[in-house]
């Protein structure tokens, strides 16, 4: 056969995905004063607004040989986030394009008992209270207050999967061992 007939004929599925996503926040503060209208607390309000947008998208091929299932992929994700800090006239924008490679691995050592290595990428975004620059005292132990030159943090994740089902004693064991490692933690 000719190569690409041969990896045509090995390709058992794929899959393609595309996901949108916005998300906007603003904060201001309130006092509670008994009976009139709410009164904002200077100190710790802020005309701040904070918008994410997110395309994300991505394939996925699996290859089936014997008693393995390989399945390889790639995630594409394009992240903009705008901070504009009205009160203090301040505006940010960012702009991510990231690559995240996905993989796995497994061998069935029956129809229903196999062992998986895995392995996937992806990021997260600060939060609106990890950003934002003014002072949280809802825990009064622990005042808090924001970053706004927080970037994205990144999580690599490895896992080890087993699991084994027996239908006629209805016997199920399933174990899993995971690690992720954390770059750029927020």
């Amino acid at each position: 056969c000719l190569p690409t007939t041969c990896i045509q004929e090995r390709i058992h599925r794929y899959k393609l995905w595309i996901f949108y996503f916005a998300k906007k926040f603003w904060s201001t503060t309130f006092e509670d004063d008994a009976g009139s209208s709410a009164i904002a607390i200077d100190s710790l309000s802020n005309d701040y607004n904070y918008s994410i947008i997110s395309n994300i998208g991505g394939a996925s091929l699996v290859f089936p040989a014997g008693k393995y299932l390989f399945t390889v992929g790639q995630d594409l994700s394009f992240n903009k986030y705008f901070q504009n800090n009205i009160e203090e006239g301040a505006y940010n924008s960012f702009l991510f394009f990231n690559l995240f490679p996905k993989a796995s691995v497994t061998y069935s050592f029956a129809k229903l008992t196999n062992l998986s290595f895995r392995y996937s990428a992806a990021s997260n975004s600060p939060s609106l209270r990890q950003i934002q620059p003014v002072s949280d005292n809802t825990n009064p132990a622990v005042v808090h207050k924001g970053n706004s030159d927080l970037r994205q943090e990144f999580r690599s994740a490895y896992s080890v999967v087993f699991n084994s089902l027996n239908l006629i004693s209805q016997k199920k064991l399933y174990s899993l061992f995971s690690f992720t490692k954390i770059r750029d933690f927020i």
